[in-house]
């Protein structure tokens, strides 16, 4: 029975979201969360969107739970702090962040342009938090 609901969702979900139609989350003042597909429009086994964060934003350390996390860096620089390293990440490069592994970033203050990233969650469920976002979350 639940094979066939979801397979019905698959079948009625549209092939692509167009840019201009994602809804897109403000990040507090520091940049935006763009979600292409997620569990609320017919992929729950991962969510694809894109992340932009200004100069001087930081996240505070945090994990997906039972989620991993992909990051295909488009463009800017970021500062990844995960498994007890400080790692650059610039366009070009690829993030994986396994489930429950404690990560966290800052975007240098003086980065030239904001950093852009395609973020992939499996499952999906992670970017819920910038729909509904809590009292504190974890962007400065």
């Amino acid at each position: 029975m639940l094979s066939a609901l979801l397979l019905a969702v698959a079948l009625t979900a549209e092939p692509v979201v167009r840019g201009k139609d994602a809804p897109r989350y403000p990040i507090g003042d520091k940049g935006f969360a763009t979600l292409f597909w997620n569990a609320q429009n017919g992929s729950p086994n991962v969510s694809v969107g894109q992340l932009e964060l200004k100069a001087g934003a930081t996240v505070a350390e945090h994990d997906h739970g039972a989620a991993a996390e992909y990051l295909v860096v488009k463009q800017g620089v970021c500062e990844l702090t995960t498994g007890g390293q400080t790692v650059v990440v610039k366009a070009g490069d690829a993030v994986f962040l396994p489930a429950g592994q404690k990560h966290s970033a800052k975007i240098p203050a003086d980065a030239k342009e904001p950093f852009v990233a395609v973020q992939l969650y499996a499952p999906a469920g992670p970017e819920q938090r910038f729909v509904k976002p809590p009292p504190d979350a974890g962007v400065k």
